[in-house]
């Protein structure tokens, strides 16, 4: 059974991180153009491609993305419960809104993501069973697979407590054995390089 065939057979949400405030790029990276498309667009792509069976789209509350004409018209925009929560309160906010067990969270700004690394990630995965890369000792907690009822619970009583970084969820997970770690291939680190400032755009 190759990847493909194995993400065939479990059921995911697809869920894009979008609802940062791009302050180091200047504009909002999701409209940034990569191969004649938004990255946006883009990453919905690689979902749809990846087998994924919903798409969410994590925004802020002001966000003007939603209404913007030429997205695919399955998105689900869901806005963040609390303004500049950080990207914990999109994470537990693409959780609860989810349909399936689980939930492929990807951030907008890694325009070098391809459907064969979401495919290798979301192939390690099991019933009730969520996975994380990790690059050079790294946790990549905003290219990961999350099972929802576990991650929901504890997404949202860390969103309460003021945590932003998703890395405690993430460490939380695999101590409590509802996440693993997948030790990316040197291969594979690149797609996990993100844009953060103009310089990465005008590099890549």
């Amino acid at each position: 059974m190759n990847a493909i065939d194995s993400i065939r057979g479990i059921p995911f949400s697809g869920a894009v991180l979008a609802g940062g405030k791009s302050s180091r790029m200047g504009r909002d990276k999701a409209l940034i153009g990569v191969g004649g498309k938004p990255l946006l667009a883009l990453q919905l792509d690689r979902l749809r491609l990846a087998g994924a069976s919903e798409f969410l789209v994590s925004v802020a509350r002001d966000a003007a993305l939603s209404t913007m004409p030429g997205w695919d018209t399955r998105v689900r925009w869901i806005e963040d419960p609390v303004p500049d929560a950080g990207p914990m309160a999109g994470v537990e906010a693409v959780l609860r809104a989810a349909i399936a067990g689980h939930v492929l969270v990807l951030a907008v700004d890694l325009p070098a993501m391809d459907v064969a690394f979401l495919s290798a990630l979301v192939s390690r995965t099991a019933p009730g069973v969520g996975v994380v890369p990790r690059c050079n000792g790294r946790w990549e907690p905003l290219c990961a697979v999350y099972p929802r009822e576990s991650a929901l619970g504890a997404a949202a009583a860390m969103a309460a407590g003021g945590k932003r970084a998703v890395r405690d969820l993430v460490v939380q997970g695999i101590a409590a054995g509802w996440m693993r770690p997948w030790e990316v291939p040197e291969s594979g680190v690149g797609k996990l390089a993100n844009w953060n400032r103009p310089e990465d755009w005008s590099a890549g």
